[in-house]
């Protein structure tokens, strides 16, 4: 049988090992903060406990707002330019950071590196999304299983140094990863910003949103069964008698992710080619397969063995899905949209995490325990494979661009 074109071209080249360091370094200095903030604004003069929550939770709303707009200005400008800009800004915060005195510096330089994280992710995962072959699970793959390295590693050095009194050395590494990554984007070849000839008639952002949405909402509904999870493990460990394992459930269920990603990728192949190896249908079949044995030991266990195998399960269930959807939702529409399209996509992917402790409130006021939490998210599971069946397991037509002269589809 005849290769597809995209399983021809080299993954292999130097802007997209480049741009897998860019993603670990940048994702890699974000887990150096996430996991000690808490503890680092207590060694902060005069911030009171209500700062503290507040430092946690206000990186999320500039990441949000901004994220669509670099989507945006990456379609008119450039993936270079706002690329350059976002990282140089987070390398700004994490020098602020090192030079915080009081609450109120440390609320600021939140903001700052909450809005530099929300453009840089466009640029760079619309960077490696036109680099490789399209559609190519295994490309996306390896970009995430990067990112999932960085997690991993980045969060043990940082409480490594935490435990050892290290808070302020915290941000030397976290300004060397930033800048690391602001050199290695500065020296990728410039992708052309793609801007339709004049006779075609570029998409509206109303029908990249249309397109995007139904790929974005699978992610973000598991997203809500995730984030809980990594929020809520340890308390419900405690509730199980198990609080001195949530953080080996952690290790567990990230060294799983790092796994699967990597092995889903070496397997994986694009859903048009006919070359051995795993198809989206079948990935998307296991990964679901994995996340009702996730939810079912959560939900119901009580001794060490369900436990982990809720991580084992979670974590394969999260590596089969999360490339194969993205990869699919942006070979949906034309290159002139890509970056907006991903912006809209991790735009809706993150409320997921949003809603998370949304649903511990509303299991709160049920008066359940933690287990409890698990069977009310179990809707939002179910919906997600609903979506995922009707949007990937069956085919959707993409969205393409017409011409105002000849009217000829363009393929993409």
């Amino acid at each position: 049988m005849t290769k597809s074109v995209a399983s021809t071209v080299k993954l292999w080249k130097r802007e997209y090992v480049f741009i897998l360091l860019v993603n670990y370094c940048l994702i890699g200095a974000f887990y150096l903060i996430a996991p000690i903030l808490p503890l680092f604004a207590q060694q902060v003069s005069g911030v009171t406990d209500k700062q503290t929550d507040l430092a946690v939770g206000i990186f999320i709303f500039p990441t949000l707002l901004f994220r669509p707009i670099a989507g945006y200005l990456c379609d008119r400008i450039g993936y270079k330019l706002i690329g350059q800009a976002a990282i140089g800004l987070m390398l700004i915060s994490f020098i602020g950071y090192a030079t915080v005195s009081t609450g109120e510096q440390l609320m600021i330089w939140r903001l700052v590196h909450g809005v530099a994280y929300g453009m840089s992710i466009p640029p760079v995962k619309a960077y490696c999304t036109r680099i490789i072959p399209e559609g190519s699970i295994k490309g996306q793959g390896y970009f995430s299983a990067s990112g999932d390295l960085a997690m991993t590693a980045m969060s043990a050095v940082s409480l490594y140094m935490a435990d050892n009194g290290h808070f302020w050395d915290i941000f030397t590494v976290g300004i060397i990863c930033v800048g690391c990554g602001l050199f290695l984007f500065s020296v990728l070849k410039k992708p052309e910003a793609v801007v339709p000839a004049k006779q075609e008639k570029q998409i509206p952002l109303s029908q990249v949103l249309k397109v995007i949405s139904p790929y974005a909402s699978i992610m973000g509904l598991i997203t809500i069964y995730v984030a809980g999870v990594t929020t809520y493990i340890y308390p419900y460990a405690q509730e199980l008698g198990n609080a001195g394992y949530a953080y080996k459930f952690m290790l567990v269920y990230s060294l799983v992710i790092l796994f699967g990603r990597v092995l889903v990728s070496s397997l994986a192949r694009n859903q048009e080619s006919s070359e051995k190896g795993l198809e989206r249908g079948r990935l998307v079949t296991v990964s679901y397969s994995c996340f009702a044995i996730g939810l079912f030991c959560l939900s119901f266990g009580k001794g060490l063995f369900l436990f982990y195998l809720a991580a084992v399960a979670n974590g394969m269930g999260l590596s089969c899905l999360a490339p194969c959807v993205y990869s699919l939702a942006v070979t949906k529409v034309p290159d002139t949209r890509k970056a907006i399209a991903t912006a809209i996509f991790y735009t809706i992917y993150d409320l997921g995490a949003m809603l998370a402790p949304v649903v511990n409130i509303l299991r709160n006021w049920i008066g359940w325990g933690y287990q409890g939490m698990w069977i009310l998210v179990s809707p939002c599971v179910a919906l997600s494979a609903v979506m995922s069946y009707l949007y990937i397991i069956k085919k959707t037509p993409f969205l393409q661009e017409e011409t105002e002269t000849s009217k000829k589809i363009i393929k993409v």
